[in-house]
């Protein structure tokens, strides 16, 4: 049973590492080496966490700790390097455990360059909109049952305020008592369905 359970542990798809509390790694699976891209586990289990982390999860690591101390584990993002000086992003699950009669902890991280690739393509698609949108000397704004949920600067100073003084305010208290009944009546054609 402990052969299969190793083997088991050797052969997951996620990276399984076990470490004590200053660091020192006990034990890591293959997926974890090829990650790091390390060909043996000798070296990998040579290394200490404080030098595989990079200097903003380094910065996290003590309240990581006391973390999973107090309430047993946590899940959070973290970033290693890699063997060849490459950041490897991981989503990591640790959880307190006892190794050979010590404390320690239980890893299993994923692999998140994908996820991170996407979200960095999304930040900078969400700069260019709103940089074209910002160049605009128009009015943008975009709102949800008349709740600004975003706009354009040509439109905060068509306003007269910042934009930031403007989001998810109701955008009718701008529009004068004698328009608010068409602008209503507009809003509502907007939402309406489009089919009878």
């Amino acid at each position: 049973r402990l052969a299969l359970l190793a083997r088991m542990l050797d052969e997951a798809p996620a990276s399984i590492t076990v470490h004590d509390t200053d660091g020192r790694f006990l034990f890591a699976n293959h997926q974890t080496l090829r990650l790091h891209g390390y060909e043996n586990a000798e070296e990998f289990l040579a290394i200490n966490l404080h030098d595989l982390d990079v200097p903003e999860s380094e910065a996290l690591l003590a309240e990581r700790f006391r973390l999973i101390s107090e309430t047993g584990e946590a899940r959070f993002e973290s970033a290693h390097y890699r063997r060849d000086g490459s950041i490897l992003p991981l989503e990591v699950t640790a959880k307190i455990t006892n190794w050979t009669g010590r404390p320690a902890i239980f890893s299993i991280a994923a692999d998140i360059t994908g996820r991170k690739r996407a979200e960095e393509a999304l930040r900078q698609s969400e700069e260019r909109n709103r940089l074209l949108s910002d160049m605009t000397m128009e009015g943008i704004l975009l709102h949800k049952n008349a709740v600004a949920v975003d706009l354009n600067l040509a439109m905060a100073k068509m306003l007269g305020f910042a934009r930031e003084e403007l989001l998810k305010k109701n955008f009718m208290e701008f529009v004068h008592d004698d328009d608010r009944s068409l602008a209503l009546e507009n809003i509502s054609k907007e939402y309406a369905p489009p089919y009878t």
